[in-house]
């Protein structure tokens, strides 16, 4: 009798490929730049990268980096300065990595789970539990609003004195003020870009977009937009004509501002993390 033993199968770390990927391209750059005898620091005045990114690079250290599609901006960069194609080096660094469902980095597999007709039948009577108990509490606060509401009780109007007059004052006007136009943001992604939309201090998106993704943000103060690859993105302000945010690759944070007056106000800062 012969057995057959099941060939044991090897679990990858998803993210091992951008770990190796990262080494090779740190060990090219690093040693191009020995080669021509160029300093961090001359490459950090040119690219506005901090020398601490730089050595990140070079030693392929993906912890002390940021997301993927801002590595890859920065690899591009890097590169360019060497006189590299910055372009293909940085595009074969893989930023969408797919992860199978069902399975957990260390190979476990989660346990199926099929759904009966008595679990759909759990689920609505949970919402008519909850149903029931929201009208209840919403009746409760609406009798509890009304047995506290003060009655109106019946002035006595004092009897004027003939041998005085009334003096009429006038009510100071209240000036107006002029409300702030709204920002507007319209959003097209031409090229796959990571995006951060923060509008009056709370964040409203965050993420990556794919090419042809069209989205509109709105905003009573400000709209600040974090774009990772800021030549991808087309971006009108508050029906203004469409601009790119800057050039391929480039990390780029823009603030669209509103004024009073009714005219928006565009501040434009570059950063690079």
């Amino acid at each position: 009798m012969f057995f057959k033993f099941k060939k044991k199968q090897t679990i990858v770390d998803p993210y091992q490929e951008q770990q190796e990927k990262l080494a090779q391209i740190g060990s090219l750059l690093y040693q191009v730049r020995i080669e021509k005898d160029i300093s961090l620091k001359l490459i950090e005045a040119k690219t506005q990268i901090p020398i601490r990114l730089l050595k990140a690079i070079e030693k392929g250290d993906l912890t002390s980096l940021p997301e993927p599609v801002y590595i890859r901006g920065l690899i591009k960069q890097f590169a360019d300065i060497m006189q590299l194609d910055g372009t293909a080096i940085s595009n074969s660094f893989p930023i969408d990595i797919p992860i199978k469902s069902g399975k957990f980095r260390s190979g476990f597999r989660l346990p199926s789970f099929q759904l009966r007709p008595f679990h759909l039948y759990f689920v609505y009577i949970l919402l008519v539990v909850f149903s029931v108990r929201g009208i209840s509490n919403i009746l409760r606060e609406s009798a509890t609003q009304i047995a506290i509401q003060p009655q109106s009780s019946t002035a006595v109007k004092p009897t004027p004195n003939k041998s005085t007059k009334p003096t009429a004052s006038k009510a100071t006007p209240t000036p107006k003020k002029t409300p702030a136009k709204p920002v507007v943001t319209n959003v097209k992604i031409n090229e796959t870009s990571w995006l951060k939309i923060v509008a009056d201090g709370k964040t409203l998106f965050e993420g990556n977009l794919p090419k042809g993704t069209q989205r509109t943000w709105t905003a009573q103060q400000q709209i600040t937009i974090n774009a990772g690859n800021a030549g991808g993105v087309i971006v009108s302000f508050n029906n203004e004509k469409a601009k790119p945010l800057g050039k391929l690759g480039q990390v780029v944070t823009v603030t669209y501002k509103a004024k009073p007056s009714g005219t928006g106000d565009r501040t434009r800062a570059e950063a690079n993390r």
